[in-house]
């Protein structure tokens, strides 16, 4: 799956039914583009058919937020 970190954090907020508040001001907060917390614009990748090949079975990510938020989460906050 591919997701920014704007996209998930967008995407939770859908799924606990709230506004996100997404700010990033580099220049007040002496942040070089270079060091933007906590990627630094690079993306990863893996792969994961070792694991699958042991029998793991993976939830796809929003799924999985949104099972997780319904069924434990969201008693507890």
């Amino acid at each position: 799956e591919v997701i920014t970190m704007h996209g998930l954090i967008t995407e939770m907020a859908k799924i606990v039914g709230k506004k996100p508040l997404l700010e990033l001001n580099c220049a007040e907060d002496s942040i070089s583009k270079e060091n933007v917390f906590p990627f630094a614009d690079i993306s990863f990748v893996c792969d994961n058919a070792k694991l699958k090949n042991l029998g793991l079975r993976f939830t796809p990510l929003l799924d999985g937020l949104r099972r997780d938020f319904l069924n434990h989460y969201k008693f507890v906050i």
